[in-house]
C-alpha cells in the first residue's frame, strides 16, 4: 500500500516534534572562565611593524613560495621562515599586523587583512618586506565583536576603549562578564 501525503506529513511532524524535546541541546554555560576583549586605538591597529622573530602561538594559514614559508599568527601577524632546508626552517622575521586572519600571495605581493583594511606588502626581498598600499575599510570586523567560543560569558565590547583586535581568557566574574554568546 502506498502512503498518502497526509500520513507522510504526520510522520515528518512527529519526527520533528520528538527530536525537539531532547534536553541535551541545552548545555550549561561555562562559568570557569570568560573572555575579555583586547583593545587598541585605530592608529595603533593600523601600524604594521617588522620585528625580530617570535615563537608560534596560534598559527593559521600557511603559504610557501620560493623557499620562504609564511605563517599567519591569528590576530597578531605573519611569521616569515627561510625553508630552503625543510628539516630546519629558520625564522627570519615577524610582521606585526593587528587582526590578521588571512593572506594571499601573487607574484611578489602579499595581501593581508589588517582588521578592516586590505594591505599589500612587497616581498621582493622576503627578509625585508615593505608596505606598498593600504585600502582602508574593505572588510567587516564583525568576527572580532564576539569571542571565538559559544555558550560562554564575556565582557561586553565598549567602542569607546578602541578597536577589538583579539580576545583573552580570564577567570569568570559575573560583575564584569555580563554578555553571553
Amino acid at each position: 500500500m502506498k502512503p498518502t501525503r497526509p500520513s507522510l506529513f504526520a510522520i515528518a511532524a512527529l519526527c520533528v516534534l520528538f527530536s525537539s524535546c531532547r534536553e541535551d541541546y541545552q548545555t550549561p554555560a561555562n562559568t570557569e572562565f570568560a573572555y575579555k576583549p583586547v583593545y587598541v586605538n585605530q592608529a595603533e591597529a593600523r601600524n604594521i611593524t617588522f620585528e625580530s622573530p617570535v615563537s608560534l602561538g596560534n598559527p593559521g594559514k600557511i603559504y610557501y613560495k620560493g623557499g620562504i614559508l609564511f605563517v599567519v599568527e591569528w590576530f597578531r601577524g605573519v611569521h616569515v621562515f627561510d625553508d630552503t632546508d625543510p628539516s630546519n626552517p629558520m625564522p627570519l622575521k615577524f610582521i606585526k599586523i593587528s587582526g590578521v586572519t588571512d593572506m594571499a600571495i601573487s607574484g611578489s605581493n602579499m595581501y593581508v587583512n589588517n582588521l578592516e583594511d586590505l594591505v599589500t606588502l612587497d616581498l621582493s626581498d622576503p627578509a625585508n618586506p615593505t608596505v606598498v598600499h593600504t585600502n582602508e575599510n574593505v572588510f567587516s570586523t564583525l568576527e572580532l565583536e564576539f569571542p571565538p567560543a559559544f555558550n560562554t560569558y564575556f565582557e561586553c565590547v565598549d567602542p569607546s576603549k578602541g578597536m577589538v583586535v583579539a580576545w583573552e581568557t580570564v577567570p569568570y566574574n559575573e560583575t564584569t562578564q555580563k554578555c553571553f554568546r
